[in-house]
């Protein structure tokens, strides 16, 4: 067994040194320059104030630009929603018609289509729900840019669409005279006529689609 010398100093091998922390000790520099690299990692700020600037303005032409296609996209939707629903009215007032084997007539609210329209019985043909008369339907108003017109045989305003007890469009006052025209809605320069035809059926139409066969009469 070997002995140590009297003077040299032994080290338990858990206290030594492990030789990258000699390494360290003898040459910091990679060290050093670790940490001063990611102070100015932390330093350094995401954006500055130019390229926010520029990043703002280009979200903002962007936007811009989008504007106009979202009014038309919301536009459409309200005219398409409308136009479905004054068809809905028209087919109901001629199923109301058959049913009743009576004359039905669908008018303006008050005389004014953006106030909405109704279905009613007009016993006196007067184009008008006065007290007493039954209304089988009620139809809120169309949004307010909204303008309806229309172009039929019987020329009378504001107009109106009366069927008889054989589903045929017909005047108020006259159930054998035929009544057929055209009525168009019209929303910020978009289209969609409802055409009604002398037996009484309606169809939904786009005149910039079906400019020969969807045109007012």
């Amino acid at each position: 067994m070997r002995t140590p010398h009297p003077h040299q100093q032994w080290t338990p091998s858990r206290h030594r040194p492990r030789p990258r922390l000699l390494a360290l000790i003898r040459n910091p520099a990679p060290l050093l320059h670790h940490a001063g690299a990611g102070a100015a990692a932390h330093a350094r700020p995401a954006f500055t104030l130019l390229e926010l600037m520029i990043a703002l303005a280009i979200v903002s032409i962007l936007f811009a630009s989008a504007l106009p296609d979202l009014s038309n996209m919301l536009a459409g939707r309200q005219l398409r929603a409308a136009s479905s629903d004054l068809l809905a009215a028209i087919n109901d007032t001629r199923a109301q018609a058959i049913a009743r084997r009576r004359v039905v007539t669908l008018l303006a609210e008050n005389g004014d289509w953006q106030q909405g329209w109704l279905v009613i019985v007009d016993a006196n043909a007067n184009r008008s729900a006065d007290p007493g008369e039954q209304i089988l339907a009620r139809h809120k108003a169309p949004p307010g840019r909204l303008v309806i017109r229309a172009s039929f045989t019987d020329a009378t305003a504001p107009f109106y669409v009366a069927y008889n007890a054989a589903g045929r469009s017909c005047r108020a006052a006259y159930p054998n005279a035929a009544n057929f025209g055209t009525i168009t809605l019209e929303l910020d320069g978009v289209q969609r006529n409802i055409k009604i035809n002398m037996q009484g059926r309606a169809r939904l139409c786009d005149p910039a689609l079906e400019p020969s066969t969807c045109a007012s009469i």
